[in-house]
């Protein structure tokens, strides 16, 4: 208010008002009920790319990957098609994309309808970074995972006693994208072992992007700790 009073003049009013995302809306009028998210989306619109999938292996693994095994099959940044539905965005993962720059928050959330380009945007981050960072001499450790392949991984590290070498090779990255977080609605123990990725990775400083179909608040069955990790970043809406 101060600042606005200063810019504007003495008197200027200010009102902040939540809106209620376009899921919540669909779920009301679906008679599922409502429930408000505890963030404003960031709302950005119309981006016509590749439809999601196309990927699935799990792309590069550990140490020492080049940017030869992160670009194959993965989408480029430059291909995106950019309007006022998609800009923050696409800006928010060109920033995130270049190891030379700040990133705008530790974690950015991105979520939206399917078809919109949000898989598009984190094969892009996880290529641009990669390349970026090898031209400069470094040795980047990047990856990209779906949510149903972040949890058969860690199903099978359980089973086969071999945990610590699944979270040697998830925690210790520049950069990890995980597409389709809503995958893990009702997993319980893989919620809690993301939920020690994320604050593992981020106290390195490194680079986190997660994708949903969904604002974080409306994934169904998810822990409030986990929620509030989503939140703790950066969440943007791209529209169609």
């Amino acid at each position: 208010r101060e600042v606005a009073e200063e810019l504007l003049g003495h008197g200027t009013d200010i009102r902040v008002a939540i809106a209620p995302s376009p899921a919540a809306a669909r779920r009301a009028a679906a008679g599922e009920g409502e429930r408000t998210p505890s963030a404003v989306p960031m709302r950005t619109g119309p981006v016509s790319g590749p439809p999601a999938g196309g990927i699935s292996g799990i792309r590069p693994s550990g140490r020492g990957a080049r940017p030869a095994r992160i670009e194959h099959g993965f989408r480029d940044l430059d291909d995106f098609v950019v309007g006022t539905s998609n800009r923050l965005a696409w800006m928010a993962a060109v920033q995130t994309a270049d190891p030379r720059e700040h990133p705008p928050a530790g974690i950015m959330f991105m979520h939206g309808d399917c078809g919109v380009g949000k898989t598009h945007l984190l094969q892009g981050i996880c290529r641009r970074y990669s390349s970026i960072a090898t031209a400069s001499g470094g040795d980047p450790r990047v990856r990209y995972v779906t949510g149903e392949q972040f949890t058969n991984e860690f199903i099978a590290a359980v089973r086969d006693s071999r945990i610590e070498q699944f979270r040697d090779r998830v925690r210790r990255l520049d950069l990890l994208a995980i597409d389709d977080i809503h995958f893990l609605e009702n997993k319980v123990r893989t919620q809690n072992e993301l939920l020690h990725t994320l604050d593992a990775i981020g106290l390195t400083g490194s680079r986190i992007v997660l994708a949903s179909d969904g604002h974080p608040s409306l994934i169904r069955r998810c822990s409030r700790s986990l929620v509030n990790r989503f939140l703790s970043g950066m969440v943007i809406e791209v529209e169609r």
